[in-house]
């Protein structure tokens, strides 16, 4: 495990490197974010991913290790939020366009944050690499950054009766090198009732 995760630590700077060289032109976006993912609840799922701006998206490169073989859905959620053991605090699927349906992308209308499934091998392993559109770590709607992408235990089959399963594993989305706010839900206003007016 420890080998392992020395070599995803050891990707993420060659990634950033190569970002560097290749993105080093664009103006006032972030070049490289990441999100170091690690375990929701009791497994030992971990791993990065790592974003990069490519045309009409986003280059999304992930990697994680203690899965179970098989495939597994994993997404872009609208919060950075992975404090929760269940996963829940991170919200719903990021859909910047208020699409109305859940699917996998290359399969009919989608979330911009369904990214589809990891495939882990007998070890456990799983390695994707793909251009999300839609996504962009330049401000905006589409913007990323302060999210959080999360695995599940299960296969995602693009229906909502079928989103993946449990949430077993979760990162924030962060600028590389710079810490980034999450993005929360917005706090309700508290009004005071009648009772609990102040004197006038």
């Amino acid at each position: 495990m420890r080998n392992a995760l020395v070599a995803l630590v050891l990707t993420a700077a060659a990634v950033y490197a190569t970002a560097h060289e290749n993105h080093s032109s664009i103006v006032g976006s972030v070049e490289l974010a990441q999100a170091v993912i690690r375990p929701l609840g009791n497994n030992a799922v971990h791993g990065l991913a790592t974003f990069r701006p490519a045309a009409d998206g986003l280059e999304v490169t992930i990697q994680a290790i203690g899965l179970t073989p098989g495939r597994h859905g994993f997404h872009i959620h609208q919060w950075g939020d992975c404090s929760k053991p269940d996963g829940s605090g991170a919200g719903d699927h990021f859909d910047p366009d208020a699409k109305t349906a859940h699917g996998v992308p290359g399969a009919g209308a989608c979330h911009a944050g369904d990214f589809g499934n990891l495939v882990a091998d007998q070890n456990g392993v799983a390695v994707t690499r793909f251009v999300a559109h839609g996504l962009s770590l330049g401000g905006g709607k589409s913007c990323i950054l302060g999210r959080s992408i999360l695995l599940h235990d299960e296969e995602d089959k693009g229906t909502a009766a079928a989103k993946g399963g449990a949430r077993i594993a979760c990162g924030v989305i962060e600028e590389h090198g710079n810490p980034t706010p999450p993005v929360l839900p917005p706090v309700p206003a508290i009004t005071a009732s009648p009772s609990q007016a102040p004197p006038r």
